[in-house]
C-alpha cells in the first residue's frame, strides 16, 4: 500500500497549500477499496497519518469479505457461477465486451497473487481493518439469477452480486460519520441461466455462444463495468456533493460568521450560529435637537441553503436607536408583524 499512501499524502498536502480542506475524497473500485483501507491502517501499510488525510471513501464492489467464487464450494451461487464461467469463458466467438472483461477477471482470480485478497477469511483480508475514522459509502451491484420451471415459471436462484463480489461482501465496510457514508445497492438486472445447461454439459458452438452473449448483454452492470456505469457514478457524485456541503458548513461554523455587507448606509451580518443583524441609517429622521445619529436595527434568524450561497432571513426584533454620536439617547423596540413594523 506504500504507493497509495504517498499519493494520498501528496494530494492532501496540495489541498492544504491551495487553502483547501487538506483532505482527500477517494472513489475506489474492487481491490482499490481494500488498498485504501490498508493504507489507512498503520499495521497494514506501515505508514502513520494516512487516515487523517482522508475525507471520505466511496467503494464500488469492494470484496471486504472476499469473493464467493473463491469460497471452496461453500456458496450455492458461487457453485452455479463457477460452472457457468468454466463453460462460458472457454467458448470462442463471444464478442460481448462485458463478458470478455468478466472472463479476464475470473481467470485472474485463479492465477494472480492479488487474488489472495479475494479469498474469504484470508490473511490479507483480516489485515485490513473496517474500523475507519472517516465515512465510507459502499455501493454493490446486484444480479439476480433466474431459471425456468418446465418452461413456465421464473424462479430466482439467488443474488449473485456483481457476479464476482456479492452484496454482503461489497457493503460490509460501510460506515457513517456525521451523516456522511452509507450503503447502496444497484439493480443490475436478471441473468437467465435456464438455457445455459446445454453448454455446461458439453454442447458448445455458435448457438451456445450466441445465447450466452445475449444473456450477459442484457445485464445493466457487472463487476468489471461498475466504473463506467451511470448508476454507480451518480451515487458517487451525490456523496461527493454531500461531503462538500458538510465541509462548507464546518468551515462556516469554525469561522464564526458568514459575512458582512455594507451598502448605502446599511449593513448586514449573517453568523454561522443561525442569527443575523441588519442596520440602516435614517439620515432624514435625524433632525431633533441633540440627535446626530439614528438608525433602525433588526435581529433575525438565518437559514443557510445547503450550498451555502443564499440565506433566508426572518426578523425577530426591530428597534429604533438615536444618539448624539456616542451613548444612545433612546432605544425603542418596535412591534414586528407580518414582516413590517407598526
Amino acid at each position: 500500500a506504500l504507493p497509495i499512501c504517498t499519493t494520498i499524502k501528496a494530494l492532501a498536502s496540495g489541498s492544504r497549500d491551495g487553502h483547501g480542506s487538506g483532505k482527500v475524497v477517494i472513489v475506489a473500485h474492487s481491490m482499490g477499496g481494500l488498498a485504501t483501507r490498508c493504507a489507512a491502517t498503520p499495521a497494514c501499510s506501515r505508514q502513520d497519518g494516512v487516515a487523517s488525510d482522508i475525507q471520505a471513501l466511496i467503494t464500488f464492489g469492494t470484496p471486504t469479505l472476499g469473493s464467493f467464487l473463491l469460497d471452496d464450494g461453500r456458496s450455492h451461487v458461487g457453485n452455479i457461477l463457477g460452472s457457468l464461467f468454466s463453460a462460458t469463458c472457454a467458448i470462442s466467438g463471444l464478442d460481448t465486451s462485458l463478458l470478455k472483461g468478466l472472463c479476464r477477471q475470473v481467470r485472474a482470480l485463479g492465477t494472480s497473487d492479488a487474488a489472495k485478497a479475494f479469498t474469504p477469511r484470508s490473511a490479507q483480508l483480516k489485515a485490513v481493518s473496517t474500523d475507519m475514522p472517516f465515512p465510507i459509502t459502499a455501493v454493490a451491484g446486484s444480479v439476480k439469477l433466474q431459471t425456468s420451471f418446465f418452461g413456465q415459471m421464473r424462479v430466482v436462484a439467488g443474488d449473485a452480486g456483481d457476479l464476482v463480489v456479492d452484496v454482503k461482501s461489497a457493503l460490509q465496510a460501510h460506515h457513517a460519520v456525521a451523516g456522511i457514508g452509507g450503503q447502496h445497492v444497484v439493480d443490475c438486472g436478471y441473468l437467465d441461466i435456464s438455457g445455459m445447461g446445454a453448454g455446461i454439459y458439453g454442447i458448445p458452438g455458435v448457438a451456445a455462444a450466441t445465447a450466452y452473449g445475449a444473456a450477459f448483454s442484457s445485464l445493466g452492470c457487472l463487476h468489471t463495468s461498475e466504473t463506467n456505469d451511470n448508476s454507480f457514478l451518480l451515487l458517487a457524485l451525490h456523496e461527493i456533493t454531500q461531503i462538500e456541503v458538510a465541509a462548507r458548513a464546518v468551515a462556516l461554523t469554525n469561522s464564526g460568521f458568514v459575512g458582512d455587507w455594507y451598502v448605502h448606509g446599511g449593513s448586514l451580518t449573517i453568523r454561522s450560529d443561525g442569527t443575523a443583524t441588519t442596520g440602516v441609517r435614517l439620515y432624514e429622521s435625524c433632525t431633533r435637537d441633540g440627535i446626530t445619529e439614528c438608525y433602525a436595527e433588526a435581529s433575525m434568524t438565518a437559514q443557510l441553503s445547503p450550498d451555502g450561497k443564499t440565506a433566508t432571513l426572518t426578523s425577530t426584533k426591530v428597534r429604533y436607536m438615536a444618539s448624539d454620536g456616542g451613548t444612545p439617547h433612546e432605544v425603542t423596540d418596535l412591534d414586528w408583524k407580518s414582516g413590517a413594523p407598526d
